[in-house]
């Protein structure tokens, strides 16, 4: 069987091999979820074809000195090592200019210098607007949603327990309106959680900056119900909080938009609002409810005038508290009606996301295979 050989970049051998998929915070990894994938350390003895993993800590930090080992700029020169850098991390800067010019320029002045193809780097990112954004470049570009598959990797055995709690607690009358997590303080998160803590409609809200927290304690390290390949807070869900309220408010990460930019990520923030039968109103990126569609998920139009997500981001926040506005005037009965008249789209979109990973596990690992071997 042919193997995806991975390398990955090290400044100093410390005899392990790194994992591949580990994002800059920590979470994962999900390597497991590759069988093909077989790790090298970088000073060890290496295959005949190879793919040269530089991930995110170094990527960032320019701290890239592909010369500290022979063989493998011996390898890179020849075309039997192909690089991956990996950018498992928030945010790249994404522009119409040249990638030679903002991104990562010590590492492609390096490959210059050194007669190194640039034709056969993959510069790997969560950025769905990613290969429209360097179109022109010579390297290969790929979309692949760090965040989407450390989920799934916790919660991949899940889908029928998670399905069958969903159906016992269904009809019942939920307490609260809505739910919305928000950490670190950010331009449109202070604009909806101020509107929140103006409004009388009862929700579950959560503002560390403002000291308001949802629960008493921290998550345990070791969830019970999660494996224990991942247990940070990022991706840990208290599922009483989504079976106690009746939509989500997904303030994500990214919002505003610098001129001629093109960047749309969809974070955990997300994801976990989706596997947990939530409808949603996403404060993000503008087009973000029309990517989401693009991928195969339904959206909500039935709570949400979705129009908002056509418009530019000052017009954007203000459409949407006006949304929201008009969507906590609702009744309590008149909100579960039509959260369970929807009852179809969550489904889908639950499962939809088992399948929409599954299918990236194997088209991730085929293009790989390609990639090391070509």
């Amino acid at each position: 069987m042919d193997y995806i050989n991975v390398v990955s970049f090290k400044t100093e051998d410390d005899g392990g091999e790194p994992d591949v998929f580990i994002d800059c915070n920590g979470n994962g990894p999900y390597d497991f979820l590759f069988p093909k994938l077989k790790k090298y350390n970088f000073y060890s003895d290496l295959p005949e074809k190879y793919i040269l993993n530089i991930n995110t800590q170094y990527i960032a930090k320019n701290d890239i000195d592909i010369t500290s080992n022979p063989r493998v700029l011996k390898d890179l020169q020849s075309g039997n090592a192909k690089i991956l850098l990996n950018r498992i991390g928030e945010f790249d800067i994404f522009d119409r200019g040249s990638l030679h010019g903002f991104l990562y320029p010590n590492l492609f002045k390096q490959l210059d210098e050194l007669n190194i193809d640039i034709s056969n780097v993959l510069y790997m990112n969560f950025n769905s607007l990613v290969k429209e954004a360097f179109r022109k470049e010579k390297i290969n570009i790929r979309y692949h949603n760090f965040t989407q598959m450390n989920l799934y990797s916790i919660i991949k055995d899940k889908e029928g327990e998670y399905r069958k709690i969903f159906e016992k607690q269904k009809n019942s009358l939920r307490e609260y309106y809505y739910l919305c997590y928000n950490n670190s303080i950010k331009p449109h998160r202070r604009r909806i959680v101020d509107l929140l803590l103006s409004v009388e409609s009862k929700g579950l809200l959560s503002s560390t900056v403002d000291g308001i927290f949802l629960e008493d304690v921290s998550p345990p390290n070791h969830i019970s119900q999660w494996s224990n390949q991942n247990d940070n807070l990022y991706y840990y869900a208290n599922q009483k909080h989504f079976y106690d309220s009746y939509f989500s408010i997904v303030t994500e990460s990214h919002y505003a938009d610098s001129p001629g930019s093109l960047n749309l990520a969809f974070t955990e923030k997300t994801w976990k609002v989706i596997t947990n039968f939530h409808p949603f109103l996403l404060v993000g990126a503008k087009n973000s409810i029309s990517k989401l569609r693009e991928f195969g998920f339904e959206t909500f139009p039935e709570l949400f005038d979705e129009s908002y997500d056509e418009s530019d981001d000052v017009e954007r926040l203000n459409d949407i508290t006006k949304v929201l506005d008009r969507t906590l005037l609702m009744s309590i009965d008149e909100l579960s009606n039509i959260y369970y008249s929807m009852e179809e789209k969550l489904v889908h979109n639950f499962h939809h996301f088992f399948r929409l990973c599954e299918n990236e596990i194997k088209e991730l690992e085929k293009y790989l295979l390609k990639f090391c071997y070509k």
